[in-house]
């Protein structure tokens, strides 16, 4: 009977009705989970996280976006460009970029695929590529990659050396054409390694694309041999009035002079710039070429105050050799070739021996 008893108690315990304000709980707890919402715009109050204060912000329950918007506005649609400040201009919605590798047709990427997979199931070039045996046309590879992804690439190495930052002072500059320098023993590409002795003499060759009524300017210049290392480069060589392509119709501002990466500073970028003159033809006076105080200056601010724009680069990495001590004695203002290298190591046992001996020399002649 008392176990009869104390199971109805549990039971009723169980099934009788909770207090007012937990039912009002749970409801609203299964409305806001089940029931579908209203009609309409529900705003809630957050803080926002990201701000030092804390502001609340209104929240818009309906938007997916809802957790990734904090104090979000959105952008005005604006089509034209900011010419003073063309980084912060706002571009249309439709607005896409242009495509590296050029518009090619369905039908030429079909024709591709196709030589691709015929090339694949032939069995006389897989005989032939496991025998290595297999010679490929480069001629024909560097001509196709020169229609279609050369300039792209490049822009992309400008960046990747920081070519960009040193030369055209941050500016994101896109190329035009492919500059092709070459020397009597080398052929400059982008950073391939040279020896300064290859650079000895000013080039024999320089092609590029050049639009006809127009005139360019060569600068050929060190951008890591500042003697004082403040961010300027040395300038090694300028030729301007360049009228089609041809560099020997140039005038000469600024003579030849051969690569000067000091002893102990590694690897140098050399580089040849063709800049696209504006204003027509430039009239200036030949620089001195016999002092390194006049081939120190940043090659920007002679861009800017002629009015020139970068429309093909080249360059190479060349180290110190010997040739660079019979350079350094050609200029008047530099007393003796500059030495970076580390100073001879000793053994500390050897070093102590030394230094006895300094000593002991020093108080034999104090006697």
């Amino acid at each position: 009977m008392k176990v009869l008893t104390e199971l109805t108690t549990t039971l009723h315990r169980r099934v009788a009705p909770a207090s007012p304000s937990a039912v009002d709980f749970f409801c609203r707890r299964y409305i806001n989970k089940k029931a579908p919402e209203k009609e309409g715009r529900r705003i809630v109050m957050r803080r926002d996280q990201t701000d030092k204060h804390n502001e609340l912000i209104e929240v818009d329950r309906n938007d997916k976006h809802r957790y990734y918007k904090w104090n979000y506005e959105p952008l005005p649609t604006q089509t034209a460009l900011d010419e003073t400040n063309p980084h912060l201009a706002i571009r249309s919605p439709d607005f896409k970029l242009p495509n590296p590798r050029g518009r090619l047709a369905r039908s030429v990427w079909r024709q591709r695929m196709a030589e691709i997979q015929a090339a694949r199931n032939d069995p006389e070039l897989e005989k032939l590529a496991r025998q290595r045996k297999l010679s490929l046309p480069l001629d024909q590879i560097e001509a196709e990659w020169r229609n279609e992804f050369a300039i792209h690439d490049v822009n992309k190495l400008v960046r990747f050396n920081n070519i960009s930052r040193d030369l055209f002072n941050n500016d994101d500059v896109i190329m035009e054409t492919l500059l092709d320098v070459a020397f009597t023993d080398v052929k400059i590409h982008r950073g391939n390694l040279v020896k300064s002795s290859q650079l000895l003499s000013a080039p024999n060759e320089i092609v590029f694309n050049s639009k006809p009524g127009c005139r360019y300017t060569l600068i050929g210049s060190n951008l890591d041999g500042h003697p004082k290392g403040n961010g300027n480069e040395v300038v090694h060589w300028i030729v301007s009035n360049i009228k089609g392509g041809d560099f020997q119709s140039g005038d000469t501002i600024l003579n030849y002079l051969a690569p000067l990466p000091w002893q102990g500073t590694g690897y140098h970028r050399i580089t040849f710039t063709m800049y696209l003159q504006n204003d027509g033809e430039l009239t200036m006076k030949q620089l001195e070429d016999n002092s390194l105080k006049t081939r120190c200056f940043q090659s920007s601010d002679f861009v800017s105050s002629n009015n020139l724009h970068p429309v093909g680069i080249s360059w190479c990495q060349a180290d110190w050799d010997e040739s660079v001590s019979q350079t350094c004695k050609s200029l008047q203002d530099l007393s003796s070739e500059p030495v970076f290298d580390w100073e001879e190591y000793f053994e500390p046992k050897v070093e102590h021996k030394v230094l006895l001996k300094k000593l002991n020399e020093l108080n034999y002649r104090n006697m």
